[in-house]
């Protein structure tokens, strides 16, 4: 307990024209009865602040083969340009009838990718280009579902729902109406943002430079940072630096009744392109860091500084390998983040080492040095 602090939408592949059509009358009429209640005041001209409201309003979804959708409005609440936001939050529960009665149930296999958004610079257009950044697939059944802002700009005027009727289409199953409770939109507080990498079931969540895990350990979720273009080309001889906190918490231990409890997460040469990576054991590979380890990261009981020699990364970025541990070689211009979790005894001393699985860890800052 934690008390401190994909349908894929394949571009314009879509039979477009005929959903348009049934759509734009349907979006027309909603525009009507879209009057969500006040929450957050209306921020001033260009002004960034939290922008949260209660929606409150069922959305069936328009009829197409594979790719029904619906358009929230979200003119009239002083958004500025994406870039600006660390995150979008969007609570919402999936219904497998029109009248919003049947919740939607989780599907077996890899695919989850019942329904997903994206935020639309304008109304009615579909394609990339009047997105204003990447579709976040797999919205939870019933709860919130986080899109961390990413390499994203244009001013959002509609948050745009879609089904996936492509890939789950027996009655029953596929979603059919969308019921949107409340909408947050959470300004930048440091320049360091985070993305979701892969989760394999709610073990992490990522929003701006915060990432919260969730019961996890090192094979469940994966978070990302991707260099930002202000670091140098040349990487050889330097070293990446990372300043931490943890909030305060109740330790969640690999093992129930452990009294000592660490924080470990594995840090791994990655790709921005979320794909490849190197997790290997052994060397070169992965890096443990011990948190709140004095010896290790100057730990003084909130927080710490990580440094990690880039010729190591790099290292490991040329491994070739297509296992499920390591993808290379590759361009290494970004780091994966994932928690350790787990339990180990040392049999030099006997000490057995246990790890938190449920805990928030803030990145402050990650420069090259």
């Amino acid at each position: 307990m934690i008390i401190k602090q994909n349908i894929i939408y394949g571009g314009y592949t879509m039979k477009k024209n005929v959903l348009f059509l049934l759509i734009i009358g349907f979006v027309l009429l909603l525009g009507a009865c879209n009057n969500p209640a006040e929450n957050s005041p209306v921020p001033l001209p260009g002004e960034v602040v939290e922008v949260s409201w209660d929606v409150d309003h069922l959305f069936p979804l328009a009829n197409s083969n594979e790719y029904p959708g619906a358009e929230v409005d979200l003119t009239g609440r002083g958004l500025v340009d994406i870039s600006n936001y660390a995150s979008v939050t969007v609570n919402a529960t999936l219904y497998t009838d029109e009248a919003g009665s049947t919740k939607a149930t989780m599907p077996t296999g890899d695919n989850k990718n019942l329904a997903q958004f994206s935020l639309l610079k304008a109304t009615g257009g579909w394609g990339d280009e009047n997105k204003c950044g990447p579709t976040k697939y797999n919205m939870a059944i019933d709860g919130d579902t986080i899109w961390t802002v990413s390499g994203s700009s244009g001013v959002p005027i509609k948050l745009l729902l879609q089904a996936n009727w492509a890939d789950f289409s027996a009655d029953g199953v596929k979603v059919k109406s969308i019921k949107v409770n409340k909408i947050t939109f959470s300004p930048k507080t440091s320049d360091v943002v985070l993305d979701l990498v892969y989760d394999k079931g709610s073990y992490l969540t990522v929003a701006g430079n915060k990432i919260t895990f969730n019961n996890a350990e090192y094979g469940d979720a994966a978070a990302l940072f991707a260099f930002p273009s202000t670091f140098p080309t040349t990487l050889t001889g330097k070293t990446l630096v990372i300043t931490f906190t943890i909030p305060n918490h109740t330790d969640v231990p690999s093992t129930p009744g452990a009294t000592d409890v660490e924080h470990q997460i594995h840090i791994q040469a990655a790709n921005h392109d979320k794909v490849k990576f190197n997790g290997r054991n052994e060397q070169p590979g992965q890096k443990y860091i011990t948190l709140d380890s004095a010896g290790e990261t100057g730990w003084n009981e909130t927080g710490g500084t990580i440094r990690v020699s880039l010729n190591d990364l790099l290292a490991a970025a040329a491994v070739s390998a297509d296992a499920n541990d390591c993808k290379g070689p590759f361009t290494l211009d970004a780091i994966r983040i994932v928690n350790n979790g787990t339990t180990w005894t040392d049999s030099s001393t006997g000490v057995t080492h246990v790890r938190c699985k449920s805990y928030t860890l803030v990145i402050e800052s990650v420069t090259v040095q």
